[in-house]
């Protein structure tokens, strides 16, 4: 067993792996093969830590924490953490919340949404979810959805809003539910068809 098999805990229960302990970790390396494996292990680092966490949303890249270690003084260059969210966006496991957003500047781009899965995947496990709970025909609103008493053990419970919508936009095209304008975003309506 390696040293990169070991891990090691952070706050709230988070558990890095020992790579993160690993000082060219910092550094992107210029060798194609090591680059590509580099990154994606920077890729599955920052997933596993939303998925965990459920903060979907990466707000200020250059301050997320994961990118430093002070416990070896290390930090991802600024070119370094462009490199990790191009390659997020490019595998389909990172979208800016504001897609209209021209800037190549991340800090104009604003957010940037974490997605444990694509958005056609997860319209599909809504929809399942949707079956099983006898919703076909109901509507219900996207906060009862998230944040709801009424399903507290579904898996959607304390997802992000933005990333729940572009799910449900998905199965809206589909023909398989209506979103119906609320008041806000959380009281908008869904009717499954």
């Amino acid at each position: 067993m390696s040293g990169f098999d070991k891990v090691s805990p952070v706050a709230g229960g988070f558990v890095l792996p020992a790579f993160h302990d690993f000082p060219p970790f910092y550094t992107i390396q210029p060798a194609q093969a090591t680059h590509e494996k580099q990154l994606k292990l920077w890729r599955d680092l920052v997933v596993s830590y939303h998925t965990f966490s459920k903060e979907y949303v990466l707000e200020n890249p250059y301050e997320f924490p994961l990118f430093k270690n002070e416990k070896i003084n290390r930090k991802l260059s600024t070119e370094g953490i462009d490199s990790v969210l191009k390659s997020l966006i490019d595998e389909g496991m990172a979208e800016w919340e504001n897609t209209d957003a021209s800037s190549d500047n991340v800090v104009e781009r604003g957010c940037l949404l974490i997605l444990t899965q694509s958005s056609e995947s997860l319209a599909l496990e809504i929809y399942s979810w949707a079956e099983k709970e006898m919703l076909i025909g109901s509507v219900i609103t996207l906060y009862e959805m998230h944040s709801g008493e009424e399903y507290p053990d579904s898996q959607f419970n304390g997802m992000n809003v933005p990333i729940l919508r572009r799910a449900l936009e998905v199965l809206e095209s589909s023909q398989k539910c209506v979103i119906i304008e609320g008041a806000s975003a959380d009281e908008d309506g869904i009717k499954f068809l």
